[in-house]
């Protein structure tokens, strides 16, 4: 029996359209606005989300609306990862093991992709090595990097590891992917 909490995205037989339990259009330009507004904001912090987390985020962001102000009730899984991908945002198909123990949701990956700054480039490479396996060597990014971009310095690659990465066993995951 599946105990895990789902979120309900609230449609009914897949009617998008009254999805958000209030008749309203999901393309509601306040809701999207906001919910514009919130991917640009969280993805300023977190540079790599899974989906899972995300969703978290979003529901912690709108307990944190005043009461009476109107914000979208609920909202489907395609419905976010649209708004994310909308935002400069990419999804990072991360090859991950057959057996692995994440859920769908925590499988999802998004990532900024473009910021303006000289780190784009870094993780551009970064992400591409993850979109072929889903752990990687320190040494692996620094070879790719030395060979896409040229030397970097020590302290650019923690950096960016420490923005997009959490390490285990030697290994480096993309935040939100290791295995417990």
């Amino acid at each position: 029996m599946d105990t895990t909490p789902h979120l309900t995205n609230g449609s009914v037989n897949g009617d998008l359209e009254h999805a958000n339990g209030n008749g309203a259009s999901p393309s509601d330009a306040s809701s999207s606005t906001e919910l514009s507004d919130f991917v640009k904001k969280i993805f300023s912090k977190h540079f790599v989300l899974t989906l899972c987390e995300f969703k978290r985020l979003f529901g912690l962001h709108l307990a944190e609306v005043p009461a009476g102000q109107v914000v979208v009730q609920s909202m489907s899984d395609f419905m976010l990862q649209d708004a994310i991908l909308q935002n400069a945002c990419r999804q990072i198909h991360v090859p991950f093991p057959s057996q692995t123990k994440l859920a769908a949701d925590e499988q999802k990956v998004f990532c900024l992709w473009e910021t303006g700054n000289d780190s784009d480039k870094l993780r551009h490479v970064l992400f591409e090595l993850f979109s072929k396996n889903y752990r990687i060597k320190r040494t692996m990014l620094q070879s790719k990097l030395s060979e896409e971009v040229g030397e970097i310095p020590k302290t650019d690659i923690d950096r960016l590891l420490k923005e997009c990465c959490i390490s285990s066993s030697g290994m480096w995951y993309l935040k939100g992917t290791c295995p417990s």
